[in-house]
């Protein structure tokens, strides 16, 4: 998922396996601190009828906003 900062128009890649499906999740841009609200990622119609598993911990999260400061684009 590609998605920018709306703070200092930093641009950002995290894959889409990090975001979790199903809810939102809000992270710090890791340059200027601005809170981002990343959307919740549309479930695969082919895996609707699947359970999707439990909801990220907040060490996950922080996993993702670590990534992301690795992945600057």
């Amino acid at each position: 998922m590609k998605f920018q900062c709306p703070g200092c128009q930093a641009g950002f890649v995290v894959p889409d396996e990090k975001i979790p499906t199903g809810r939102g999740v809000r992270i710090l841009c890791p340059k200027c601190k601005f809170p981002i609200e990343v959307k919740e990622i549309e479930p695969d119609p082919q895996e609707s009828g699947r359970a999707h598993g439990p909801a990220p911990s907040n060490t996950e999260l922080e996993q993702v906003q670590e990534e992301m400061s690795l992945l600057d684009i």
